[in-house]
């Protein structure tokens, strides 16, 4: 999983790369990768800070353009699993660590691939877990077929409060 960070004024920008470990068609209320873990050298020593999502961008190798939700939680959610394409639980006792969720439901298509975005709630800080990550999921919400470890990019633009 690769991290990027760049800062301009009060936003920064953080990336994750799901991991597809199990290639092939995925079904609605699969997990798409496992566990996202997005940290960077600029969040650290900030834990317990308020950030503010302003934006959320899905690069899309494959093409799959599919509906997606990312769900974010503000601590790690350790008590649940995140296989890739397997159902998606998450335990009860995570329930409370989730901070928000974006729906990407808008693509643009391109000839080879695509990039989604999603409405952001920007009324919704999220606090900086104590070990100044932040988590999530994907979760598909139609059936989609990815081909490569990397076929995936997650971008959280993130606006310090």
């Amino acid at each position: 999983m690769a991290d990027k960070v760049s800062q301009s004024g009060r936003l920064i920008v953080v990336e994750a790369t799901p991991l597809l470990d199990n290639i092939g068609l995925v079904t609605t209320g699969d997990n798409v990768g496992g566990k996202l873990t997005f940290t960077s050298p600029k969040l650290s020593g900030r834990a317990g800070e308020g950030w503010t999502l302003r934006a959320v961008t899905v690069t899309d190798k494959a093409k799959q353009s599919a509906n997606l939700d990312l769900i974010l939680f503000d601590s790690d959610p350790s008590g649940s699993t995140f296989t890739d394409n397997t159902a998606q639980t998450i335990v009860a006792a995570d329930l409370v660590k989730i901070a928000g969720f974006v729906q990407i439901t808008s693509y643009a298509a391109f000839a080879d691939n695509s990039v989604g975005r999603g409405e952001v709630d920007r009324e919704q800080p999220i606090i900086l877990a104590a070990d100044q990550k932040f988590y999530g999921c994907l979760v598909a919400r139609a059936g989609l077929t990815y081909v490569a470890l990397g076929d995936l990019l997650v971008r959280l633009t993130l606006e310090a409060v």
